[in-house]
């Protein structure tokens, strides 16, 4: 089973992807960790367990590229970049994870050989209103004790954060629309409405040699454990809902216009359809 790399805007359902990803290669007996193998999920487990998103976000491997070095990220704002020899961290993990940008890794010695490659996308009006629910978490609060906003109603009122959250969903899209070819595209619309032909296609990319049977009992096993119940008791704070559709009564007429109007381009590019389209 080939390595694998994830990429993708934040609250785009990486963690879905990521749990999906991690059961087809520990099915198959695949799964290696550079968090676990080199004791940093140790590290995490102890010494910042309330930071973990969900219950194996430990084994999570997530970089970075910082000031143009590979870097291991580590949930502590005080030491959030660990720098790490890339050619290890690439040879210890069998499913790298990154929110980057896909222009700023693509090119980087050992990326070339990572056969295989998913982007994760998702429509960005509704990636902007999770993102204001993430904001007013009590835990990301207590982190910001001088943020003077504390409700959703109040942050969908600051126009400048709209703006930049857009431009930062445009920008990262544009940057995957750009280096399409080496992606395969995953909508997370689909992992929720259309899961199970979702997860054949995934299976079929990551483990095209197995015979149908045995994709088949892979997907059974991936659903048993990514349905939504299950993967809201493993992080109650990070999976609210898990619709994609209950965005449209949360979000403002105001903050929507605003993201169409800068995102717009990028989402008819992945089939999403402004209000006025």
């Amino acid at each position: 089973m080939p390595k694998i790399l994830q990429a993708g805007y934040p609250r785009s359902g990486n963690t879905l992807l990521w749990k999906i990803l991690s059961e087809i290669q520990t099915a198959r007996g695949e799964f290696r960790s550079f968090s676990r193998d080199t004791g940093f999920r140790q590290v995490k487990e102890f010494y910042e367990k309330e930071k973990l998103i969900h219950s194996e976000d430990a084994h999570v491997d997530k970089f970075s590229i910082v000031d143009g070095e590979l870097a291991y990220v580590y949930p502590n704002e005080d030491m959030r970049y660990v720098r790490v020899a890339p050619l290890l961290f690439l040879e210890a993990s069998s499913l790298l994870f990154t929110h980057d940008l896909p222009s700023l890794f693509l090119d980087r010695p050992g990326f070339d050989r990572i056969a295989v490659r998913f982007y994760v996308c998702r429509d960005p009006r509704p990636v902007y209103v999770s993102l204001c629910h993430h904001s007013v978490r009590p835990a990301i609060l207590n982190l910001l004790p001088s943020l003077e906003i504390k409700t959703i109603e109040e942050i969908m009122r600051h126009d400048d954060l709209t703006v930049r959250w857009a431009e930062r969903w445009k920008r990262h899209v544009r940057s995957y629309l750009d280096h399409r070819e080496a992606f395969e595209l995953i909508r997370y619309e689909s992992l929720v409405s259309e899961k199970r032909e979702t997860l054949r296609r995934i299976v079929a990319i990551v483990d095209p040699g197995s015979p149908f049977e045995g994709r088949e009992q892979i997907v059974d096993s991936v659903l048993r454990v990514t349905d939504f119940e299950s993967m809201q008791k493993a992080s109650p704070g990070h999976v609210r809902k898990g619709g994609a559709s209950e965005w449209t009564s949360e979000i403002t007429s105001h903050a929507r216009r605003i993201v169409e109007e800068i995102a717009g381009d990028e989402m008819r590019a992945l089939g999403y359809r402004p209000a006025d389209a």
